[in-house]
């Protein structure tokens, strides 16, 4: 079954020299995701930044994973990334509106990554920002279906985040079904539907969450074109 996985790590919270320790970083990346970091990443994003890149994209796979294996328990090190591309332009951009929203990632920004888990090829767009880290996964055959957005909320509150984060995306949701009655639900496993009249819509759904960004991403049955569909409201730097 198609599905997908995203994480977003704001980077003002992060400990960049605890990060660049290898006794913290070890606990969730090999040495051979660490190799990867060569001489041309290292002109382009500080160690502690592809570090927690890696992370994010490694708790993608895990929520993709878990929609289709409930009994799933994260383990970092079992997810390998095997690859990390540059983006085709601008590497790391300006974040200059308090949202986006876009079908499809632009490869002028966005790394792409290749992870294994179970044997199974997880494919990754991520976004770096001069704010945060957004990184979108799924286990099919590209990315054109799957719409995403982000926000900058006022609370770090968890319950706030937790009704913020459904609000932006049913909002998505109404320009997609404007006539329909629209719901998020989570199952009995805890993993988010998305139902349309009542009645489940098949649209796999991820949400996120980190300090004052929100994040969601789900599959849209309407598809479209990769990265031309809306202006992600980023500059470069």
């Amino acid at each position: 079954m198609i599905s997908v996985g995203n994480d977003i790590i704001s980077l003002k919270s992060i400990d960049a020299t605890r990060t660049k320790q290898a006794r913290f970083y070890s606990k969730f990346l090999t040495q051979e995701e660490v190799d990867l970091y060569d001489e041309t990443f290292a002109a382009i994003l500080p160690f502690e930044h592809f570090a927690w890149l890696l992370w994010s994209v490694k708790e993608s796979v895990y929520k993709c994973h878990k929609r289709n294996n409930t009994e799933l328990i994260f383990s970092p090190k079992k997810i390998i990334i095997e690859q990390v591309d540059l983006p085709k332009g601008q590497p790391v951009v300006t974040f200059t509106t308090n949202k986006i929203s876009a079908k499809g990632f632009n490869p002028n920004h966005s790394f792409e990554c290749i992870a294994v888990y179970d044997e199974i090829s997880f494919r990754s767009r991520s976004l770096v920002s001069n704010e945060f880290i957004h990184s979108v996964v799924t286990n099919g055959d590209g990315f054109m279906h799957i719409q995403w957005g982000i926000s900058r909320i006022k609370s770090y509150d968890y319950a706030f985040q937790h009704l913020e984060v459904r609000e932006l995306t049913l909002k998505q949701l109404k320009e997609l079904f404007p006539s329909a009655n629209l719901q998020i639900n989570k199952n009995q496993n805890g993993i988010p539907d998305i139902l349309i009249d009542d009645n489940k819509s098949g649209m796999p759904l991820s949400f996120s969450h980190h300090e004052q960004f929100i994040a969601y991403c789900f599959v849209s049955a309407q598809g479209g074109v990769e990265h031309a569909t809306s202006q992600y409201h980023l500059q470069s730097n």
